[in-house]
């Protein structure tokens, strides 16, 4: 989740410079760079990310091993945009669009994770890892006791340097997810801190379908409940 470093590159219009950059949401994954971004990604990021294309990264999530046949690859602009792409038969296609779910649900039938695992706050969160970084990008981090634990003692004031100063309320936003389940179909809750320094309540819906081993999505909710610029995004 934290302290993770990534090599990734910064394309530029007329040059390109190598730098490091950290991700909370992917610990120990260092990122397969590229120097050159695909026709159809190019085309996309043109239309989604226009104003910022003066400045984009292109990389590949590689702490995805358990991935056969299928790529995950990210491009973002130094804002706070990400674009998230499965790379099947040679195609890029979308992930983190209002039809994403269909494709997420491909790289989550890879993934194990039981219902039993919904016990384990560590396999937990890094299932919910997955989706937030499918869905939306790897520039996060899961407002959970977990990142409590971690974060707590003297580097927890960093994520204070926004407009919100009063350490509790953050301390409040960092809950366990909330899971629910009914057979085979579970809901499961959780918080999200943006590299914005908003927060998001994410409301996730799937069913595990026990024969194949396998979790689907049914249903992705997002709703703010912290503006930008609440909390700093402390990427150390």
């Amino acid at each position: 989740m934290k302290s993770m470093l990534m090599d990734i590159s910064f394309i530029l219009i007329i040059s390109i410079f190598i730098f490091s950059f950290q991700g909370c949401s992917m610990r120990n994954n260092k990122s397969s760079e590229s120097d050159e971004i695909p026709g159809a990604i190019l085309l996309d990021a043109n239309n989604v990310l226009s104003g910022n294309q003066h400045v984009w990264q292109f990389f590949r999530y590689s702490n995805y091993q358990w991935l056969k046949k299928y790529e995950v690859w990210c491009i973002m602009d130094k804002e706070h945009s990400d674009l998230v792409y499965l790379k099947t038969n040679g195609q890029y296609l979308r992930l983190n669009c209002p039809k994403g779910i269909e494709l997420i649900n491909m790289v989550l039938a890879q993934f194990r994770f039981t219902p039993a695992d919904f016990n384990d706050a560590h396999r937990t969160e890094r299932f919910l890892e997955i989706i937030v970084e499918l869905y939306k990008g790897p520039r996060f981090v899961i407002l959970s006791n977990l990142f409590l634990k971690e974060e707590e003692g003297e580097f927890f004031e960093n994520w204070l340097a926004g407009t919100e100063k009063n350490e509790k309320v953050l301390i409040d936003l960092c809950l366990k997810p909330s899971f629910k389940s009914v057979l085979d179909n579970w809901k499961i809750d959780f918080n999200v801190l943006n590299n914005d320094g908003s927060v998001d309540r994410w409301d996730v819906s799937g069913r595990y379908y026990s024969n194949e081993r396998k979790n689907q999505l049914i249903g992705i909710d997002v709703k703010k409940i912290k503006p930008e610029g609440t909390f700093f995004f402390a990427m150390f």
